[in-house]
């Protein structure tokens, strides 16, 4: 694999958070833009499981690598989420020393010390210009800090693997722990997410450091070479930037090949939001235009019958908890045949491609009857239930272009309305 592919800004040879836009570049326009860190959190634990199972349990180079390689390719779409700079905070607690007994080569043994980051911070900024400038030179870093797995004490084959798992392991407990705190009533949240972030990054390098006691593929191979042989500035498995895979739930996203981030992601749903459904019709309006492109794409624009009362009731952060249950219940409902969208407030709106006006409406049906079945429980132990009024548009339709579709479905949904809530409307 070339070191730097043809019009790529990225090469192997790079700092840590050039890889963390690159895996920005490659997934969060498509497989990414619509997962919360708690989604994105689950992503790097899965990868860290499968780097377990084939590193630790079944011993198979091939796939321990491309499962480590994930394992690093979550992380920093984890790390875009929670916008913070990787190489910032490892150096921040490691700058060229242990960060407990503050030794170029741990001697801490197995005496858990305390972090003096008055001390730390000292130590780098004194220490600036010994900061590591690529992926590689952090993994040498750390092999210099750390020859064992438990500062000084070495320990050989699989013994230091295993303890390399543990301490990943408790550290992305602790990832875990800080991210599900609320950062508007911790205010400590976003110290203890920078100092977890470069723990879990610490150890991930500590593990790359022990694959040649796995296999002698991993011979003279650092992460970078690993990560790059899997990536090298495109996605492992299309080959493009972005990312066009489709399969699976992901396929109407994945399809889009449009340029949706993090500012598309609604963080109240967990949905694509409105700027996401522009560029989404625009892709929309351009395929129903080509040649060979999809003539039947449907829409459902719905709401939240009598939200305000919601409110009103039961208090604003309830209505955030509306909010999520009927997002999620949406994403359920359509599943593999559509892509939900956040309008605004309490609207909603799910683009179908190649459905038509009948087969809408019995989707638009359930999605209505889902809602309706759904208990939501409050904070305060109280279980409630909503409605929703649903408006169909497809352009099997004659005369209805996909330019039209969300004002002719928005124009259904308030006649739903009009004849009581709770019900779904496909025709004027």
């Amino acid at each position: 694999m070339p070191d730097k592919p043809h019009d790529s800004p990225y090469h192997r040879e790079m700092s840590v958070d050039d890889y963390v836009r690159m895996f920005r570049d490659i997934y969060f326009p498509t497989a990414n833009y619509g997962k919360s860190k708690t989604e994105i959190f689950t992503r790097v634990v899965k990868a860290f499981g499968g780097t377990a199972r084939y590193m630790f349990r079944l011993k198979d180079p091939q796939h321990s690598a491309e499962y480590l390689a994930k394992l690093f390719a979550w992380y920093c779409a984890l790390a875009n989420r929670l916008n913070i700079s990787v190489d910032n905070i490892l150096w921040s607690k490691y700058p060229g020393v242990c960060c407990r007994c503050l030794q170029p080569s741990c001697t801490c043994g197995d005496e858990l010390l305390e972090v003096n980051w008055s001390t730390l911070t000292d130590f780098a900024v004194k220490n600036a210009s010994m900061r590591p400038r690529t992926l590689r030179e952090w993994q040498e870093r750390f092999a210099t800090i750390y020859r064992g797995p438990l500062g000084n004490k070495t320990a050989a084959g699989d013994s230091s693997v295993a303890l390399s798992f543990a301490r990943l392991a408790e550290e992305l407990g602790e990832v875990a722990e800080v991210i599900d705190a609320e950062p508007l009533v911790d205010v400590d949240y976003e110290a203890a997410v920078r100092n977890e972030m470069a723990d879990v990054m610490a150890w991930v390098l500590a593990l790359a450091n022990r694959l040649p006691l796995i296999s002698e593929d991993f011979s003279g191979k650092a992460l970078a070479d690993i990560v790059w042989e899997r990536y090298a500035g495109r996605c492992m498995r299309c080959k493009k930037n972005p990312c066009v895979c489709v399969r699976g739930q992901l396929q109407l996203e994945l399809a889009t090949r449009g340029a949706m981030g993090p500012s598309q992601f609604d963080e109240r749903t967990n949905l694509a939001n409105y700027g996401a459904l522009e560029l989404y019709t625009d892709q929309m309006i351009s395929e129903y235009r080509s040649e060979n492109g999809v003539k039947i794409w449907a829409l459902l624009f719905f709401d939240i019958d009598l939200f305000k009362k919601v409110n009103t009731d039961h208090g604003h952060p309830a209505g955030d908890i509306v909010l999520r249950a009927v997002a999620e219940v949406a994403r359920d409902s359509v599943r593999d045949v559509g892509l939900v969208f956040r309008r605004g407030g309490e609207e909603f709106v799910v683009i179908l491609k190649e459905t038509s006006l009948d087969s809408a409406s019995a989707i638009a049906e359930r999605l209505r009857a889902n809602i309706a079945d759904r208990s939501i429980i409050l904070p305060s132990g109280i279980a409630i239930s909503v409605t929703a009024s649903v408006g169909v548009s497809s352009t099997s339709e004659s005369g209805v272009k996909p330019a039209k579709l969300e004002e002719v479905a928005e124009r259904r949904e308030r006649k739903a309305k009009e004849s009581g809530r709770n019900r779904v409307v496909a025709s004027d």
